[in-house]
């Protein structure tokens, strides 16, 4: 998921510097109706990258991520670490995720079916969208 919001905010960074040279040399020369457009382009990226918020995300995402590996750690230093010490702490790593989205586990059920080598037609479609987005 975090390379996917790496790859919307790069996408919408090369956008905006596209569309905002492309707003400055139109506002310059005799084009105002492709600084306007170029404008608009810029908003409706900007927009959608603030609705996403795709830096929090992002964020979060790598906070969630250090948290398992220093867990991880904690169980390899330590020989006896109590099962139900690592649970605690799992448990409070798993309370700040995400909540899933059912669309991600349907797709990950069909994937793993795929590759148990059930048949495509009897493993249920998945929306053209959501196949484009996830």
């Amino acid at each position: 998921c975090e390379r996917r919001v790496q790859m919307f905010r790069r996408f919408a960074n090369f956008v905006n510097l596209f569309a905002g040279a492309g707003v400055v040399s139109a506002s310059l020369s005799s084009h105002q109706d492709l600084a306007v457009i170029s404008g608009l382009v810029v908003a409706v990226v900007t927009s959608l990258d603030f609705v996403f918020d795709s830096s929090s995300r992002m964020a979060l995402y790598r906070d969630l991520q250090r948290r398992y590996l220093d867990l991880e750690s904690r169980i390899l230093d330590e020989e006896n670490m109590p099962a139900e010490k690592i649970d605690a702490e799992r448990a409070r790593i798993e309370r700040d995720e995400p909540p899933e989205h059912s669309s991600i586990v349907q797709i990950a059920q069909w994937r793993v079916r795929s590759t148990e080598g059930h048949e495509p037609s009897k493993l249920g479609r998945i929306a053209w969208f959501w196949s484009l987005v996830l």
